[in-house]
């Protein structure tokens, strides 16, 4: 069985998927359509570009080969709307780069081919000739490979250099993960389902339990989520990482009180669509231990040091601004200390800076005669909390902020657009 797994396969960026087929387009996925001009038929248009019955049925099988599940007439539906959906994302997406002048090499296209064919262990030869094997054009992987790498390549052209993260939502969410360690923690994964009406809140239930089913039946929760959740997480397996109960929505983590992983949640229901929450791992509370400091400091000097002090302590709003605040204030100096090891404290500052609330500066210390000293407290480093460290934090919130970016992006896109649906 061929594994998609190194497939990145589009997220729906918000689209409704409706569970409804044609009987043209389904005995095309299966292969019991002969005549020619079917397959020739167009299933839908995107700014007058057609998309075929051909280009929905190779990437329905395709979609199929990846669950590695035996397909029934549900999963035939799911697979043949999910394929449609994809496509016109794929295509908006190409004709969105070819606008900004982005050109894709087949070598490009080439060297991603060979290594999803190593990553099965085959010779992009045998990759090839199992594909066809499958009942599976080569050209729909082809395809779907060019417009993820041009969509790649545009949103991170677009807004990779616009992305900034601050140190202070470093050190907020890296707060918020060390508060919720003394809870029990969960490793979960999510698919998402929208809905915006009854009728297709219905639709949805339905469309989650058939998932739940072909997962349950051994279809990996993580390449289902990639095919059709339209949560931000889906690129990514629908993984959400570690968290607490407390950090997940309340209805999803009620539905898996009481699991024992690895075990999938019924669908579950909320005011915007369904869930399927996966429970992969669970693990106790990690006692946090302190193990250091992270400090800035404000200096000056004279007779009127402390009265500068008290200027620049009135100006000063965050650890991110501290030479902002300094530059309120003549004759102040910022320094920022950075991370300061417990061990490498002395016993009466490792007090001071542990009785001092994150964000806040210490009292007056007083250096080499009258130089005039307080240090800012940004954050209490914890050990054992296995933690994130700032620079994997800073990406982990640089990649959620431009698929954000990026599934916006989509939604223009579709909102601008001519799609008709055959």
């Amino acid at each position: 069985m061929i594994k998609l797994a190194l497939l990145r396969f589009t997220a729906l960026a918000g689209a409704v998927t409706l569970f409804a087929t044609t009987p043209v387009v389904a005995q095309a996925i299966e292969g019991e359509a002969d005549n020619a001009q079917i397959y020739a038929g167009v299933a839908a248009s995107v700014n007058d570009e057609p998309i075929t019955i051909a280009d929905v049925a190779n990437r329905a099988r395709l979609i199929l080969l990846s669950l590695g599940v035996q397909p029934n007439e549900q999963t035939i539906i799911q697979a043949q709307q999910r394929a449609l959906d994809g496509l016109i994302d794929e295509t908006l997406q190409v004709q969105e780069a070819q606008q900004w002048e982005i050109e894709i090499s087949d070598l490009e296209i080439e060297e991603e081919l060979e290594r999803l064919a190593a990553g099965n262990g085959m010779t992009l030869a045998q990759f090839q000739t199992d594909l066809v094997a499958q009942g599976i054009n080569p050209v729909t992987l082809r395809q779907q490979m060019k417009a993820d790498i041009a969509w790649q390549r545009l949103v991170g052209g677009r807004y990779g250099s616009r992305v900034r993260i601050s140190d202070l939502q470093i050190d907020d969410r890296l707060s918020r993960l060390e508060k919720s360690m003394d809870q029990v923690q969960l490793r979960v994964s999510e698919i998402y389902l929208p809905a915006y009406t009854p009728e297709q809140m219905a639709q949805m239930e339905q469309g989650a339990w058939d998932l739940r089913r072909q997962i349950q039946e051994g279809a990996p929760f993580g390449l289902v989520a990639r095919q059709f959740s339209a949560a931000p997480t889906a690129s990514n397996g629908g993984d959400l990482g570690w968290m607490s109960p407390s950090q997940l929505k309340e209805e999803l983590a009620e539905a898996i009180k009481g699991l024992t992983p690895p075990a999938i949640s019924e669908p579950v229901i909320t005011e915007d669509g369904v869930y399927l929450v996966s429970l992969m791992e669970q693990r106790e509370p990690v006692k946090a231990e302190l193990a250091g400091f992270s400090l800035a400091q404000f200096e000056t000097s004279g007779p009127d040091a402390e009265a500068r002090l008290d200027e620049v302590e009135a100006a000063f709003s965050s650890c991110e601004a501290v030479d902002d605040a300094a530059d309120a204030v003549d004759g102040v100096v910022a320094v920022k200390l950075g991370a300061l090891p417990i061990d490498q404290t002395s016993i009466v500052y490792a007090d001071l800076f542990t009785n001092t609330e994150e964000g806040t500066l210490t009292d007056t210390l007083t250096f080499d005669g009258d130089r005039k000293v307080r240090v800012v407290v940004c954050r209490q480093i914890m050990s054992g909390a296995q933690l994130p460290s700032r620079e994997e934090m800073e990406s982990r919130l640089r990649e959620q902020q431009i698929s954000l970016l990026a599934d916006r992006y989509l939604r223009d896109l579709k909102r601008e657009a001519t799609i008709l649906r055959r």
